[in-house]
């Protein structure tokens, strides 16, 4: 069974960072996804895909209507959608592949599958099926729900992101 010292679930912002760190830190780390590209929502449906499509509207706003000012005449400026989506669509890619990099250089174990927490953190988990355990968790907290019950039953959170040796 591979051992691991510490599991991160969720490859988004905050999950591939913990692991890269993780890795840095010479710890056998593994990074748990449900989905075939690392990165999160943020990265692959959420926040880089609106602000590259976003950022196109942008140029082509530029053209239509500030160009001129400084003596530049673009007629006929449109968008093609189509364009568009395929700049968005490699941007995404670029990134996923730069994540995918990180974890493969900082010897970051990527495993495709639902990462879940059960058994209130009493004992080292492992799952036969897969042939994972590991002793320490980093688990993402919902920074809203910090309540004294929260913190008393879960452990202190710090900036979202809990550290628990099991």
């Amino acid at each position: 069974m591979e051992k691991f010292d510490v599991v991160i679930i969720g490859s988004g912002p905050g999950g591939y960072v913990a692991a890269i760190r993780s890795g840095q830190l010479g710890l056998k780390t593994a990074l748990v996804e449900k989905c075939k590209e690392l990165g999160g929502t943020c990265l692959n449906v959420g926040c880089i895909p609106s602000k590259a499509l976003l950022t196109s509207s942008d140029h082509l706003m530029f053209a239509k209507k500030e160009a001129a000012k400084h003596g530049i005449v673009i007629d006929g400026a449109r968008a093609d959608l189509t364009k568009m989506q395929e700049r968005k669509n490699k941007v995404v890619k670029t990134f996923n592949s730069g994540v995918r990099s990180l974890m493969k250089t900082n010897k970051v174990t990527v495993i495709e599958g639902l990462g879940t927490i059960s058994d209130g953190f009493r004992r080292p988990r492992h799952n036969q099926r897969a042939g994972k355990s590991f002793d320490q968790i980093v688990q993402r907290r919902d920074t809203r729900d910090r309540d004294e019950k929260h913190r008393h039953s879960h452990g202190e959170c710090a900036g979202g992101i809990a550290v628990r040796e099991i």
